[in-house]
């Protein structure tokens, strides 16, 4: 093949277009009757010589030697284009075009952490170029994909995965390579990272070019079993190698795997009709691991910050849940909760922290703060990309104490609560008629729910027998699942997130409420008013309660079900509940406020 080629291009004749020193061909490089590559000796040192078939448009030559002009000759990232004894970047002859460039001296880059590592590096570099303007060859529209695979089983499912993906022609548009990975990059001899095969670079978007690798390279495929298993080592170290110890942000991140789905779905025609449904569960197989490797992403910077800033190397983490801010369980030479909060929720994360240190300090039973090295309490950090708190405390061992049984010992533990929490030197926000009731009738009027008088006229009448109760700061979310009891048999309460000046009543209201919030039954009730009357011989050991917040239990609990469809509906969006679901709401409160009555006495009743 190789003697065929040279006789074909005759390319000792080729070179003497070129300004070489006794050239001759050392080594053909691709053996390709389209596109031959050979390597070129001569007395000033070794080149490259690239052809392709002249059934190749002029604009595509030129536009690949332009990407090596700008690429190599003005940058140094790719080999230089060697210019012709006339100037000329490149030449037809013999039925193709040629273009002569330096060879790259050193190594082809490995599939290793290290290596991909380095090649994120060079990316971002890559990525970061101004002045060049000619558009990339590749298409970046998806729309041609949609006609490939018709008479497919699997057409509706690939119909749904290209709706996902964005228009990448609106998204950033950067220098980008279209294939990369380290067998189109190269570590020059002075360690310089090179890169390769510039066939069609140009202007496109960055998220296509880094999705390259992600599904085409990670995925690894075994032909002969067809099994796979996914390189999570080289994937994080690419991207940690282009976005730094910050990381990529969830944004970036979901449009990188965007682009690793397209570039795999550019490839599945090429290799033949046999091959497409390897692909296709190839294809399938990269997605799947898309939440592993983010969560791996996520742990890995957690650890940093952990050895960094708190001294505790060889933790192990682990996602307990996910919402307004992830919570995880690390494990090393003890159990800790960590807690990492976003921008939204900073300020309500730092009022928890600061809560929970006063509390701690008096004494009083709460995780204890774990402080960093600095003496923080609150760690300010970047991670994926975006600006995080992070706070570290106990993990406490330990069940949900029954109620039923520990209602006397868990209101002496609120009643303490309410007495230190009067001492507390700061003002939280206040919550009032509009954060208890006001919010879910705006979401009423906006679903344009039929029934909204009813809801209004009941809402009011609510807020007017407790608008004048005595208030504090309270814990805001008091509900059972925010009690532990540890093997000891001590109480502890836990997750100040929503600490807010309100009656004091809510607070009480929500651990003592027992009543299923959708099926309202007798029992439930009787239920309730024993746990009731238990909790308050013990809360008043330790903080007064007037005949009159005694008395509006009930009216609490109704309120309690305003509130916290409002928080339901701002979470999950207006749309999660139907018109049934809150006519069935409705129905639970009127039947509430008919049968439950935990004023106790007509002085309750009264407040006299």
């Amino acid at each position: 093949m190789l003697e065929n080629t040279l006789d074909k291009c005759r390319v000792p004749d080729v070179l003497t277009r070129w300004e070489l020193g006794d050239p001759c061909v050392e080594a053909c490089l691709k053996e390709s009757e389209e596109r031959p590559v050979y390597r070129i000796k001569a007395d000033a040192g070794c080149y490259v010589l690239k052809g392709y078939s002249c059934d190749m448009p002029e604009e595509t030559i030129r536009s690949n030697v332009q990407a090596h002009l700008f690429l190599g000759n003005e940058k140094g990232l790719a080999p230089a284009i060697c210019r012709t004894k006339a100037g000329e970047d490149y030449i037809s002859e013999q039925g193709y075009w040629f273009y002569l460039m330096e060879y790259v001296e050193g190594r082809r880059m490995d599939e290793t952490p290290e290596d991909e590592f380095r090649l994120g590096q060079a990316a971002r570099e890559l990525h970061s170029l101004q002045g060049y303007g000619i558009r990339t060859p590749f298409t970046q529209s998806k729309q041609r994909y949609y006609e490939w695979f018709r008479d497919r089983d699997f057409a509706k499912e690939f119909d749904a995965i290209l709706d996902a993906i964005p228009d990448f022609e609106k998204l950033d548009q950067c220098f980008v390579h279209t294939d990369l990975g380290p067998h189109n990059a190269m570590i020059r001899s002075d360690g310089k990272v090179i890169f390769i095969d510039l066939d069609d670079s140009g202007i496109g978007s960055r998220f296509l070019d880094l999705g390259w690798p992600f599904i085409m390279q990670f995925v690894d495929f075994n032909h002969d079993t067809e099994e796979m298993s996914y390189r999570f080592d080289l994937a994080e170290s690419f991207l940690r190698g282009y976005y730094g110890d910050d990381g990529v942000s969830r944004e970036e991140y979901d449009l990188v795997f965007c682009g690793a789905e397209q570039m795999h779905i550019s490839y599945m025609q090429t290799y033949g009709p046999y091959a497409v449904d390897s692909l296709w569960k190839i294809l399938n197989f990269g997605i799947a691991q898309k939440e592993e490797l983010w969560n791996r992403l996520q742990n890995r910077r957690l650890m940093e910050i952990l050895a960094a800033h708190y001294g505790i190397a060889d933790a192990s983490v682990e996602l307990l849940r996910d919402g307004g801010g992830q919570t995880y369980i690390v494990t090393a030479d003890a159990k800790y909760l960590l807690k990492v909060i976003g921008d939204a929720f900073a300020e309500t994360a730092r009022q928890s922290a600061a809560v929970m240190r006063y509390l701690e300090e008096n004494d009083f039973p709460v995780p204890k703060t774990i402080l960093t090295k600095d003496g923080d309490a609150i760690l300010e950090e970047v991670i994926n990309g975006e600006k995080k708190l992070v706070v570290l405390m106990e993990f406490l061992e330990g069940d949900e104490p029954e109620m039923t049984a520990s209602a006397a010992e868990v209101g002496e533990l609120v009643g303490r609560l309410h007495r230190l929490m009067d001492r507390y030197p700061t003002a939280p926000v206040s919550h009032g008629k509009d954060f208890f009731v006001g919010r879910y009738l705006d979401c009423l009027r906006r679903k344009n729910y039929p029934r909204l008088a009813e809801y209004e006229e009941l809402g009011e009448r609510l807020w007017e027998r407790v608008k004048d109760l005595p208030q504090g700061i309270c814990h805001g979310d008091l509900h059972r699942g925010n009690l532990i009891r540890t093997a000891d048999g001590k109480i502890y309460l836990v997750d100040f997130d929503t600490v807010c000046r309100a009656p004091r009543m809510f607070d009480i209201m929500v651990m003592c409420d027992m009543t299923d919030y959708f099926n309202l039954k007798p029992e439930d009730i009787d239920e309730t008013k024993q746990v009731y009357r238990d909790f308050l011989t013990g809360y008043r050991k330790h903080h007064e309660l007037s005949l009159r917040e005694e008395g509006s239990f009930s009216d609490w609990v109704a309120i309690r079900h305003y509130q916290l469809q409002a928080t339901i509906l701002e979470i999950h969006g207006i749309d999660c509940i139907n018109e049934q679901f809150i006519d069935w709401q409705l129905y639970w409160l009127n039947k509430w406020e008919e049968t439950a009555d935990f004023a106790g006495s007509e002085d309750a009743k009264t407040g006299e």
